[in-house]
């Protein structure tokens, strides 16, 4: 069952997101080197540790360094849609199957993308937009 809760701002679903979770104090959640410093605050916040994966050229994991990664107290994975261009949804979870980890859905930076018939957004455990990031970009001079 797809629950969506509007909030006010990306950080905040996030928040509310990882309390959804229940991700654990101390554990480690996996992150793209590239990220910006609001979503970084959120995850310290909630007192969960950081391990960044690296990126290539197109934003995507360099997947064979990710699958190398200690996974010992890994919980969840967070996956980028970088300006709107949907990431390798089905490689995502697969890697969180096998690791028996949460995947996070960050598209805070796109609107009304679907992928396999399904809204960016929507394919991770959880999943975060922030409208008015685009909307305001759409509307302002």
């Amino acid at each position: 069952m797809t629950k969506i809760i509007n909030l006010n701002n990306g950080r905040s679903a996030l928040d509310i997101g990882i309390k959804l979770l229940n991700l654990k104090k101390n554990t480690k959640i996996l992150v793209p080197e590239i990220l910006c410093d609001v979503a970084i605050k959120v995850f310290l916040n909630n007192h969960l540790n950081i391990v960044y994966y690296k990126l290539k050229h197109r934003f995507e994991p360099i997947w064979s360094k990710l699958k190398k990664k200690n996974k010992k107290n890994i919980v969840a994975i967070l996956m980028v849609h970088y300006f709107g261009y949907p990431q390798n949804i089905n490689k995502f979870k697969e890697f969180t199957k096998k690791n028996k980890i949460f995947l996070i859905e960050d598209n805070c930076h796109s609107l009304d993308i679907s992928f396999n018939n399904k809204k960016l957004g929507q394919h991770g455990d959880i999943g975060i937009d922030s409208p008015r990031k685009i909307i305001n970009k759409l509307f302002s001079g």
